[in-house]
Protein backbone atom coordinates (compact mmCIF):
# COMPACT_ATOMS: atom_id res chain seq x y z
CA UNK A 1 0.00 0.00 0.00
CA UNK A 2 1.26 3.52 -1.01
CA UNK A 3 1.90 5.88 1.77
CA UNK A 4 3.79 8.77 0.17
CA UNK A 5 6.65 8.71 2.48
CA UNK A 6 9.37 10.83 2.14
CA UNK A 7 13.08 10.59 2.65
CA UNK A 8 12.64 13.98 4.71
CA UNK A 9 9.90 13.17 6.42
CA UNK A 10 11.21 9.37 7.46
CA UNK A 11 14.70 11.49 8.43
CA UNK A 12 12.65 13.96 10.64
CA UNK A 13 10.70 10.67 12.23
CA UNK A 14 13.72 8.84 13.40
CA UNK A 15 14.95 11.09 16.30
CA UNK A 16 17.25 8.62 18.25
CA UNK A 17 20.21 6.28 16.98
CA UNK A 18 18.50 3.62 17.95
CA UNK A 19 15.66 4.87 15.60
CA UNK A 20 17.78 6.31 13.02
CA UNK A 21 19.47 2.66 12.71
CA UNK A 22 15.41 1.20 12.21
CA UNK A 23 14.53 3.47 9.44
CA UNK A 24 17.78 2.47 7.88
CA UNK A 25 16.65 -1.19 7.74
CA UNK A 26 13.39 -0.71 6.99
CA UNK A 27 14.63 1.56 3.78
CA UNK A 28 17.14 -1.87 3.11
CA UNK A 29 14.49 -4.26 3.93
CA UNK A 30 12.10 -2.29 1.56
CA UNK A 31 15.16 -2.63 -1.31
CA UNK A 32 15.62 1.14 -1.03
CA UNK A 33 12.49 2.49 -1.85
CA UNK A 34 11.29 4.92 1.28
CA UNK A 35 8.09 4.51 0.89
CA UNK A 36 7.94 1.04 1.94
CA UNK A 37 8.98 1.70 5.12
CA UNK A 38 5.83 1.45 6.40
CA UNK A 39 5.07 -1.88 5.36
CA UNK A 40 8.25 -2.86 6.68
CA UNK A 41 7.63 -1.83 10.65
CA UNK A 42 4.37 -3.19 10.27
CA UNK A 43 5.83 -7.05 9.46
CA UNK A 44 8.39 -6.76 12.02
CA UNK A 45 5.86 -5.67 14.47
CA UNK A 46 3.59 -8.70 13.10
CA UNK A 47 6.81 -11.09 12.77
CA UNK A 48 9.23 -9.77 15.34
CA UNK A 49 12.77 -9.57 15.37
CA UNK A 50 13.22 -13.40 16.68
CA UNK A 51 11.52 -14.40 13.25
CA UNK A 52 14.93 -13.37 11.56
CA UNK A 53 14.09 -10.57 9.43
CA UNK A 54 16.66 -8.43 10.88
CA UNK A 55 19.84 -9.91 9.40
CA UNK A 56 22.45 -7.42 11.24
CA UNK A 57 20.45 -9.21 14.71
CA UNK A 58 20.34 -12.60 14.27
CA UNK A 59 23.75 -14.14 16.15
CA UNK A 60 24.36 -13.33 19.48
CA UNK A 61 28.29 -12.12 18.64
CA UNK A 62 26.17 -9.62 16.64
CA UNK A 63 23.34 -8.67 19.12
CA UNK A 64 25.68 -9.16 21.82
CA UNK A 65 28.04 -5.73 19.68
CA UNK A 66 24.88 -3.91 19.16
CA UNK A 67 23.75 -4.18 22.92
CA UNK A 68 26.99 -2.87 23.77
CA UNK A 69 26.60 -0.31 21.25
CA UNK A 70 23.49 0.84 22.40
CA UNK A 71 23.29 0.03 26.00
CA UNK A 72 23.09 3.30 27.11
CA UNK A 73 19.86 4.12 24.81
CA UNK A 74 18.34 0.45 25.24
CA UNK A 75 18.54 0.85 29.38
CA UNK A 76 16.87 4.29 28.61
CA UNK A 77 14.07 3.42 27.07
CA UNK A 78 14.10 -0.04 29.60
CA UNK A 79 13.47 1.81 32.38
CA UNK A 80 10.85 4.38 30.93
CA UNK A 81 8.87 1.61 30.30
CA UNK A 82 9.39 0.12 33.15
CA UNK A 83 7.89 3.09 34.82
CA UNK A 84 4.94 3.31 32.66
CA UNK A 85 3.83 -0.18 33.15
CA UNK A 86 4.77 -0.73 36.65
CA UNK A 87 6.87 -4.08 35.69
CA UNK A 88 10.27 -4.61 36.04
CA UNK A 89 10.68 -6.51 32.63
CA UNK A 90 8.67 -5.93 29.95
CA UNK A 91 6.80 -8.86 28.02
CA UNK A 92 9.66 -8.45 25.59
CA UNK A 93 12.11 -9.43 28.53
CA UNK A 94 9.75 -12.73 29.75
CA UNK A 95 13.11 -15.01 28.63
CA UNK A 96 15.44 -13.22 31.09
CA UNK A 97 17.50 -15.02 33.03
CA UNK A 98 17.42 -13.70 36.49
CA UNK A 99 20.65 -15.22 37.37
CA UNK A 100 22.88 -12.48 34.94
CA UNK A 101 20.73 -9.08 36.48
CA UNK A 102 23.28 -7.00 35.01
CA UNK A 103 23.05 -8.56 30.98
CA UNK A 104 27.06 -9.60 31.16
CA UNK A 105 25.60 -12.84 28.88
CA UNK A 106 25.10 -12.82 25.96
CA UNK A 107 21.58 -14.15 26.33
CA UNK A 108 20.36 -11.24 28.00
CA UNK A 109 22.79 -8.69 25.72
CA UNK A 110 20.78 -10.70 23.07
CA UNK A 111 16.92 -10.11 24.93
CA UNK A 112 18.23 -6.32 25.38
CA UNK A 113 19.26 -5.36 21.75
CA UNK A 114 16.11 -7.23 20.10
CA UNK A 115 13.91 -4.93 23.17
CA UNK A 116 15.72 -1.51 21.84
CA UNK A 117 14.93 -2.19 17.94
CA UNK A 118 11.63 -3.14 18.42
CA UNK A 119 10.99 -0.53 20.79
CA UNK A 120 12.34 1.83 18.50
CA UNK A 121 10.70 0.52 15.30
CA UNK A 122 7.40 1.37 17.69
CA UNK A 123 8.48 4.20 18.35
CA UNK A 124 9.10 5.35 15.01
CA UNK A 125 6.14 3.96 13.81
CA UNK A 126 4.47 6.25 16.05
CA UNK A 127 6.64 9.15 15.08
CA UNK A 128 5.36 8.89 11.37
CA UNK A 129 1.93 8.65 12.59
CA UNK A 130 1.40 4.92 11.30
CA UNK A 131 -1.45 2.86 13.16
CA UNK A 132 -1.12 -0.91 12.53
Amino acid sequence: MPYGLTKTELTKAAKSPLEKDVAKWAVDYSEGDVDGVPDALKSLMEHGISSGMVGHLVYYADTAKYFEKHKKEIKEMLKELSDDTGEQYPQALRDWDAEDPFADEEHNQNLLAWFGFEESAHRLANNLGLEF
